[in-house]
Formats: structure tokens, C-alpha cells, sequence
């Protein structure tokens, strides 16, 4: 089973890493189910808007993921919005690293590229 992170913010509501609490976290990808058309979800990188496959814990209702990655651990986490019959579920897991890979490897922040 995997572990659900927690999510904090700082006395000024800013974002925490959910794995090192650090402030410098970055929006690298924003997913969205389900779509007007076909199956798995929407994908918004700084290189592209695309469709993806992907297998929802969930499969009826809307879901909503960002994936931020953390300067301080260079770890990658997904927070996810699961919406379905008046119930918000919100997970937070960690989906990956950057740690020790190349300065091309690291995401793009969506926002500024």
C-alpha cells in the first residue's frame, strides 16, 4: 500500500514539499479526467497538452492532479482531487526524483516556459 503524504503550508499559505517541507516547489504537470473525448486524462506540461493513458484509482467521477517538484529534495509529488457524488478526496504521494540526474531531466515549471 502506498503511503499518503501530508500536505502543510507555512504561516504565509505557501505550499510545502510534502516530503521535505521545503517552500520551493514548482507546478511541472497538471492532469484532468475525465475527457469530453476518449479515455485516460488531459496532460499539461511545459512542453505540451496532450492526452495520456492513465489508470485512476477511481474510475467514475472527476479528478483533478498536480505533480510539483521540490528544489530542496528534487523529489516529485502528485496532489490529487478526486471529486464523485459530493465527496472531495485529496492524496498526495511522491511519483518520482530528480536527485542526482541532469539539469535536462528536471521538469519545466508549467508557468514559466
Amino acid at each position: 500500500m502506498e503511503m499518503n503524504l501530508m500536505l502543510k503550508v507555512n504561516e504565509d499559505d505557501v505550499l510545502l514539499c510534502p516530503m521535505c517541507w521545503a517552500e520551493s516547489v514548482h507546478p511541472v504537470k497538471l492532469m484532468c479526467k475525465p475527457l469530453p473525448f476518449g479515455e485516460g486524462m488531459l496532460s499539461i506540461t511545459a512542453e505540451e497538452v496532450s492526452q495520456i493513458k492513465y489508470n485512476p484509482k477511481h474510475t467514475n467521477g472527476v479528478e483533478i492532479c498536480m505533480d510539483i517538484w521540490c528544489e530542496g529534495c528534487h523529489g516529485i509529488s502528485r496532489i490529487s482531487f478526486h471529486f464523485c457524488k459530493g465527496n472531495t478526496f485529496v492524496t498526495c504521494k511522491e511519483v518520482g526524483s530528480t536527485k542526482g540526474k541532469s539539469p535536462d531531466d528536471i521538469p519545466k515549471t508549467i508557468w514559466r516556459e
